[in-house]
């Protein structure tokens, strides 16, 4: 315990590793009979929630499919202008243009593209409208994109140039 906020702490080990940070994760198994954790980790008003798990057919299934439901109808109830859904778009695209923006400035790319990448994009068109204004604002010499490829193929491309130099 830090006593700090969690958001600095992870800014401050992304900014004193230099960027070699790909994720900080906090995982919930469905195996444990914890759901109290995934509770409070839902309600947490800057949790952002992922997820690539799949039931394995022992324990507790992984609530992916209730995730996704939940963002969808999120989505949806921010696109009929809900007050509650609007709100959490509004704080999900501030949480992800904060962080996005911490690690560009710690690596100093703070102009140039940054790209939107993820179903969630795909999901709830406001947020990343919402996104983009906020890394609009807080990256001004920032060119914000969406990702035309799959990030695979960009990841290829840079093993190739880096093993044959092409």
């Amino acid at each position: 315990e830090t006593g700090k906020d969690p958001f600095d702490v992870a800014a401050d080990l992304i900014l004193d590793e230099q960027g070699h940070v790909t994720a900080l994760y906090l995982g919930v198994s469905g195996d444990l009979d914890e759901e109290w954790a995934l509770t409070q980790i839902i309600q947490h008003p800057n949790a952002c929630i992922e997820t690539d798990a799949f039931a394995l057919g022992r324990g507790k299934p992984h609530p992916a499919p209730a995730i996704v439901a939940a963002v969808w109808a999120v989505g949806r109830a921010a696109a009929e202008a809900d007050a509650i859904a609007v709100s959490i778009v509004q704080r999900g695209a501030h949480a992800l243009a904060r962080a996005a923006s911490t690690v560009a400035t710690g690596l100093r790319m703070t102009e140039g593209p940054v790209y939107l990448a993820g179903g969630a994009f795909e999901s709830v068109p406001s947020l990343e409208r919402a996104v983009r204004g906020e890394l609009l604002r807080m990256l001004p010499g920032a060119a914000v994109e969406p990702v035309r490829e799959e990030p695979a193929m960009g990841a290829a491309r840079l093993a190739m140039r880096l093993a044959w130099g092409a």
